[in-house]
């Protein structure tokens, strides 16, 4: 991917901003987080807003535990953090301003005391950024220019409860049965409460507490629900939408509306991956 042609003697001024923005000692001119940066004790740090103050987290480790690597999206980047002398989860991304925030879907869930779902401790959102050209032109090939919309975007972050990892690190297949059971358990909570995931993988069930039955597995990353009725999303499918793998054959191919069927059938192929993948 890359911009427009620009012709350097015609628009001298663009060239130069480019080699200042480069050479820029600004991190956020640069395209960097400053939330997230080094401490004085040579320790990953983040700042986190809570309740209107600021406050320098330390990170537990000094990579991520997710990154979303696409050069175009919401930047999903997930850190574990002690609040408190607790471990949680802090989570930042760049939403599209259109989309309702998972911090009010989990507002709901906390709300409703729902099981097998991603806990809400705070969240909140920042820095509102707006596109100058809202219809870019980007290029996907040499001499090939497709026009692509571009929303304004606004970061948020959340700060959640810390689970265990990804379903596929079970030690025995009971734990594997059982927080599979307690994500679809959540998943049907959701539905219940009016939310539709739609966004059902394999990263997104986790392993909870084996001694907690309905939170033994957890159901993550509401960035893609939808407030539905119980019938249907009446919202027309997109295979864009979700995790291609493991995506129903009907959003696949583009036809109806998004329902829970789907979602079932995405936790079909999960275990299906599990049960041929597992070594």
């Amino acid at each position: 991917m890359y911009s427009a042609k620009i012709r350097v003697h015609q628009t001298p001024t663009t060239l130069i901003r480019f080699i200042l923005g480069l050479a820029s000692l600004d991190e956020r001119a640069l395209g960097f987080d400053d939330n997230i940066y080094w401490g004085p004790d040579g320790n990953r740090r983040l700042n986190v807003n809570i309740h209107g103050v600021v406050e320098s987290l330390p990170a537990l480790q000094e990579a991520p535990l997710f990154f979303r690597m696409s050069i175009r999206g919401r930047g999903t980047i997930a850190w574990s953090v002690d609040y408190c002398g607790s471990r949680v989860l802090v989570k930042y991304a760049w939403r599209a301003i259109d989309r309702k925030p998972e911090l009010e879907f989990l507002e709901c869930v906390k709300k409703a005391g729902l099981k097998g779902v991603g806990q809400l401790i705070f969240g909140g959102e920042a820095e509102l950024r707006r596109m100058r050209h809202h219809h870019s032109q980007l290029g996907t090939k040499p001499k090939t220019e497709v026009p692509i919309w571009i929303s304004d975007r606004q970061y948020c972050y959340l700060v959640m409860k810390h689970w265990g990892r990804c379903l596929d690190h079970f030690t025995t297949k009971l734990e594997l049965l059982t927080a599979f059971r307690d994500a679809i358990a959540g998943h049907r909570a959701l539905l219940e409460i009016g939310i539709l995931h739609r966004d059902v993988s394999l990263r997104n069930i986790l392993l909870g507490d084996p001694n907690d039955v309905g939170n033994r597995g957890i159901l993550i990353d509401l960035d893609l629900a939808l407030e539905v009725g119980r019938a249907s999303s009446n919202v027309v499918t997109d295979f864009r939408t979700g995790t291609r793998t493991f995506q129903s054959l009907r959003i696949l191919s583009g036809g109806g509306h998004h329902n829970y069927f789907d979602d079932l059938e995405s936790f079909f192929y999960i275990l299906c991956w599990i049960y041929f993948c597992y070594e």
